[in-house]
């Protein structure tokens, strides 16, 4: 198991990241949301292929965009 200093639930600390709609996204703009953050990798390989693809279809539902949202972070600019 790996060190890993947060765990479900705890807050992070604000950054900010390009975005696939913002160059700039700053993530305390998602303040008062219920987030889903998954690191994957990549969205074109592997399991992180698989769980983009997860997010996209199945689990599409549960998200509003309002109260409920997802963020998947990949470390291949492709994506």
């Amino acid at each position: 198991m790996t060190d890993f200093p947060f765990s479900p639930g705890d807050p992070v600390p604000w950054f900010s990241c390009r975005s696939s709609r913002n160059p700039h996204f700053k993530f305390d703009t998602s303040a008062g949301q219920y987030i889903v953050l998954s690191f994957i990798g990549s969205a074109g390989q592997g399991v992180g292929a698989h769980m983009a693809q997860f997010a996209r279809s199945e689990l599409r539902p549960y998200f509003d965009d309002k109260k409920i949202i997802c963020f998947q972070v990949s470390v291949d600019p492709a994506d």
